[in-house]
């Protein structure tokens, strides 16, 4: 995936909530293939720093969030924003940044197995909503909640069959990756994010 052409479209109103975001697979999670316009490169492992250049090329506001990825992996995606481009006039994070950053990080997750159970399958986001516990003073961290099994075994159903489906995304966000990584990670956050998807096909 890369910003030269038609397999990719996009739209950015602003730096929070209305972010709407549609592209083509950024990778397939059963081999992990990574794709760009010229050739499929199979890796054993997610290059992160290649998944990294592309969602930043393909999503500008990416770019000047200074997004990094930590970790890609079917079963769970960690995405970081630097404190500098994204901080408000209080010293702390931006809230709008916090909520794109949670944003794409559970799309990281949904498309690629979207793409390994429904070829041609892409994800868009119909409904965001966003809670702010603590503020973030520093770099801010976004981990994805795990998948409910069923429910991702209905949507998958329901998209092969009626090429359509919604499915609700977690994730959450904090200012250290140890908050994210201990015992109970899910309640020290400091904001959460749930996400209504639509999945569809291209």
């Amino acid at each position: 995936m890369s910003g030269g052409g038609s397999n990719i479209r996009k739209r950015t109103e602003s730096r929070g909530m209305s972010l709407y975001v549609r592209l083509l697979p950024l990778i397939n999670t059963r081999s992990l293939w990574i794709i760009d316009d010229y050739s499929i490169c199979k890796e054993e492992h997610m290059n992160r720093q290649d998944f990294q250049h592309r969602i930043r090329e393909a999503i500008p506001l990416a770019a000047s969030m200074q997004l990094e990825a930590v970790e890609v992996s079917p079963e769970k995606v960690i995405l970081k924003a630097p404190f500098g481009p994204n901080r408000n006039n209080h010293g702390t994070v931006f809230g709008g940044s916090i909520a794109t950053l949670m944003l794409l990080t559970g799309w990281a997750l949904l498309q690629p197995r979207m793409e390994e159970e429904v070829q041609g399958s892409l994800a868009v986001i119909a409904r965001s909503d966003v809670s702010y516990r603590v503020p973030v003073e520093g770099d801010v961290y976004a981990r994805t909640h795990p998948l409910n099994t069923p429910d991702l075994a209905r949507f998958m159903a329901e998209l092969r069959e009626k090429g359509k489906a919604v499915i609700k995304v977690k994730v959450s966000a904090a200012g250290f990756l140890e908050e994210l990584e201990a015992e109970g990670w899910e309640k020290s956050s400091a904001a959460n994010f749930t996400g209504t998807f639509v999945g569809m096909m291209k």
